[in-house]
């Protein structure tokens, strides 16, 4: 299933959806998409350098939906395959990379007319994915090859009005590589998102987040996310914002837990032909200040993407919400209207020396290395082929900062260049 389309060499975002009434009205609509990427990266940073360094991976998606968008009950079933060939060593994190044909989502879907506030309210039961708010804690991948879901009930009130609330209790659903994926000894994951617009310069959402050890982490771990967050989107001649404050408490092995993450940009999108957006981007994710103690304060980035925003993922993906505070520039372009280019520069430190640098499997537990992790460097090029294709073109460049020079088992190699190319098919059957 995953050779369902030649191989060109890679997309980290769906194309748009389809807004034909027609389509929509259909009882049933199957969808089939698939995605190739090529991958390349030299100079690794990982401890010990085991990881790959070149690959092919593929993805492919079949949808298939039984019932009407108006409808009191529809039933959703998507079956993903999602395979690495031609790696020239193992994946780092082989469930980023591979799952053999599962079961992405089966879910039923109630449409619940209008019982709360005159308000549409929607139960989903069963397996599904989530995106939340911005996707920074709770996402369906894009770049990467293998993909979130839940077990579990999502009741959603208000999707079409100005003001709406989430609210879901699930078992997260475990990435088994070569075999059938479960949830049943994986913990819970639960919580509610309530997001409304106050007015046309300013969205606010809340959210409180529940986890019991997900089996991410490999020893137990409970602890609560609160956090709340303020935008206004970017829109031509006119300023930008983002705020987002996240704030974990808890347990984790049995240590005292209390994390946080922060996060501000501010933008601008200039009325020319291009649409250019300038934006000035700060995130900082803590990590544990003493590796002693009796308190856990690394940050979990729980099931959030950050592919947007961070660094590319696939075999490169260095930084993520943990540990970690980055200052950046982003410029984005749409010299077409299928046609978006965007550059970034950023800088990146460890919140905590002592800590370990998340993802890397370097750690210099006295803290004598430092904390400068380097400057990235990262241009992208998406394009919309014809309706059913997009194309993308990726690199990133690591200028290795005074930290891989010291830590220990550091792989002491010269600046990382990652480069990746890609399609993406999508077309109804």
């Amino acid at each position: 299933m995953a050779l369902l389309v030649p191989f060109f060499a890679v997309t980290a975002q769906e194309l748009p959806k389809t807004t034909d009434p027609q389509t929509n009205q259909q009882r049933l609509r199957v969808t089939l998409e698939h995605r190739s990427r090529a991958e390349h990266l030299t100079n690794d940073f990982r401890i010990g350098e085991k990881s790959a360094t070149r690959a092919l991976v593929e993805r492919t998606r079949l949808r298939i939906r039984f019932g009407k968008n108006t409808d009191s009950a529809r039933v959703l079933v998507e079956m993903q395959d999602s395979r690495g060939l031609l790696q020239d060593k193992p994946f780092f994190y082989e469930d980023n990379h591979t799952n053999t044909f599962d079961f992405l989502q089966l879910k039923a879907d109630f449409l619940l007319d209008k019982l709360v506030q005159d308000k549409p309210v929607e139960l989903y039961v069963g397996r599904f994915t989530i995106d939340l708010g911005n996707r920074r804690l709770v996402a369906r991948n894009n770049m990467r090859n293998t993909t979130n879901a839940f077990d579990g009930i999502y009741l959603n009130i208000g999707s079409d009005s100005s003001n709406q609330l989430d609210v879901f209790v699930t078992r997260p659903v475990l990435i088994n590589p070569a075999s059938l994926d479960s949830s049943a000894r994986n913990g819970y994951f639960w919580g509610s998102y309530y997001q409304e617009q106050l007015n046309p310069n300013a969205n606010i959402d809340f959210y409180y987040l529940g986890l019991h050890d997900d089996g991410r982490l490999g020893y137990e771990a409970t602890y609560t996310t609160l956090g709340t967050r303020l935008n206004k989107s970017a829109m031509r001649g006119q300023f930008d914002y983002e705020l987002e404050s996240a704030w974990q408490f808890g347990s984790t092995n049995n240590l005292s837990h209390f994390a946080h993450f922060q996060h501000g940009s501010f933008g601008y999108t200039a009325p020319l032909r291009w649409e250019p957006n300038l934006s000035v981007n700060y995130d900082y994710a803590s990590g544990d200040s003493e590796p002693r103690d009796k308190r856990f304060g690394t940050f979990d980035t729980l099931f959030g993407a950050r592919s947007f925003e961070l660094n590319p993922t696939g075999i490169y993906g260095p930084f993520l919400r943990s540990n970690l505070h980055t200052p950046g520039l982003n410029l984005q372009l749409r010299p077409k209207p299928k046609l978006q280019i965007a550059v970034s520069y950023r800088l990146f430190w460890l919140a905590q020396p002592t800590d370990h640098w998340v993802d890397s499997g370097l750690h210099d537990p006295t803290g004598n290395s430092g904390s400068f992790l380097g400057q990235q460097i990262e241009a992208r090029f998406r394009m919309d082929v014809q309706h059913y294709v997009q194309v993308e073109f990726g690199y990133a460049h690591l200028f290795k900062g005074d930290y891989l020079v010291r830590v220990p088992m550091s792989p002491t190699t010269p600046n990382s260049n990652f480069v990746y190319a890609a399609v993406n098919f999508k077309t109804p059957l």
